[in-house]
């Protein structure tokens, strides 16, 4: 069986005072859906500019290890979480991944040079995943991360000056120059 770690975005498509945001009856949409773009917008506009809610699914071959169940307030906070992993070239041993508004704790955990997700629900533990190298979850990381700023530098889509956006930006352009060289 071919197993690989993927990190896939997930924009809300839904708030409960205006429904769905697009003709896609969804909740969420993936962010390479063709209706994404508005969804996000129009859940920006709703929003002031300042949060874009999802989630991201992280899976690892066919196991869910994150999914719709952990979403997140603000993907841009996610994502610098991950982000970070790879600045640090996974140097820790613990990382924390903030879903904010959700009551649940995300940690990426290293133990003998692999990495594991351990998710947690008050001082119950819910899921912990099957390990993976640093390597692939470096590359998972910013394939997926890639995708997501990609999404995110669309000309329609308008953040706040007072989110991370920018810095977001910066991080990604810092990561392709550390992967380049």
């Amino acid at each position: 069986m071919n197993k690989s770690l993927e990190f896939k975005t997930f924009v809300s498509n839904y708030v409960p005072e205006l429904g769905y945001l697009t003709k896609e009856e969804n909740e969420f949409l993936p962010i390479d859906h063709p209706l994404a773009e508005v969804a996000a917008q129009k859940i920006l506009d709703y929003e002031e500019n300042e949060y874009l809610p999802g989630y991201i699914e992280v899976t690892y071959g066919h196991q869910s290890i994150l999914s719709k169940q952990n979403e997140t307030d603000d993907l841009l906070e996610t994502w610098g979480d991950l982000s970070y992993i790879v600045i640090n070239q996974a140097a820790d041993q613990r990382y924390r991944i903030t879903l904010i508004g959700y009551p649940i704790e995300v940690f990426l955990l290293k133990k003998d040079g692999q990495f594991y997700f351990e998710i947690n629900e008050g001082n119950k533990l819910v899921n912990i995943s099957p390990s993976f190298p640093v390597e692939e979850l470096m590359d998972s990381i910013v394939k997926g991360y890639r995708n997501f700023i990609g999404f995110c530098k669309k000309d329609s889509l308008t953040f706040s000056e007072s989110t991370i956006y920018k810095s977001s930006i910066n991080t990604f352009e810092r990561i392709s120059r550390m992967k380049k060289s």
